[in-house]
């Protein structure tokens, strides 16, 4: 056989072996974030980074300060907690989860109808302020949610800001659509609440709350499109589940 037909032949059986590596492989979005944790219960505080994937109905979140994976997986209605440490993961349906996500918006000022038990979210719940800041390499307006309401839990959080800006490459629909499946995809109940986010001028590039003396910032470091595997979106190979307890 002449060496150029050995070569076509290399080739095309090159080609083929990596057909399952392309379809293993979709466009994605890839956000980078640093949190600053303040000091608590005697420790000191800590800045850690932050990764997320998102892919259409599937995101992951990697907390490097926590060693901590969260895989949110709606076309199976579950959420996975990974801990790295010692290689195990938890399982939480997305019924359980949203239960945890209606407590953390009664901060926001989301209440319940006593007859009726549907949310009543605020209108609106979100102010734009006339501060603007220069956050990173990016312009930026801030937005604030001051809670309120009997069901609210006004003595916990004092106040979040929300600084938005239109030049990060990312914009207020994907943000709300990622609060969305981290909470569970909560009923069409919460809709005023994911509407009100998706009218805020840009993507929050940084995120400051203040909640029972202490602050803590989450801060946007980059973001681009990139090819993202689908088997990021799985549970490590080894690791071994245990019960989920509140």
């Amino acid at each position: 056989m002449k060496i150029k037909s050995i070569l076509i032949l290399t080739s095309v059986l090159v080609s083929i072996l990596n057909i399952p590596c392309a379809f293993s492989q979709k466009r994605g979005t890839y956000i980078e974030e640093e949190i600053a944790s303040p000091p608590i219960f005697g420790m000191s505080g800590e800045n850690s980074l932050t990764r997320t994937w998102i892919l259409n109905d599937k995101i992951r979140r990697d907390e490097e300060g926590k060693q901590q994976t969260t895989i949110v997986r709606s076309d199976l209605g579950k959420i996975w907690i990974i801990n790295h440490n010692d290689s195990t993961y938890r399982e939480v349906t997305q019924e359980m989860f949203q239960g945890l996500a209606m407590i953390g918006l009664m901060m926001f000022g989301v209440t319940f109808d006593s007859l009726t038990g549907e949310p009543v979210v605020p209108d609106p719940l979100f102010r734009k302020t006339d501060n603007t800041r220069q956050i990173g390499k990016w312009n930026a307006r801030e937005y604030v949610v001051v809670p309120k309401g009997e069901g609210s839990i006004p003595n916990s959080m004092k106040r979040l800001s929300l600084w938005c800006s239109r030049e990060a490459g990312l914009d207020s629909k994907i943000y709300s659509r990622m609060m969305r499946k981290m909470f569970g995809d909560l009923g069409n109940g919460y809709d005023g609440f994911f509407r009100q986010l998706e009218a805020m001028e840009g993507y929050p590039v940084l995120v400051e709350t203040r909640m029972m003396g202490m602050e803590m910032k989450q801060k946007l470091i980059g973001v681009e499109m990139r090819n993202i595997s689908l088997s990021l979106f799985d549970i490590p190979k080894g690791y071994k589940k245990q019960a989920f307890d509140f």
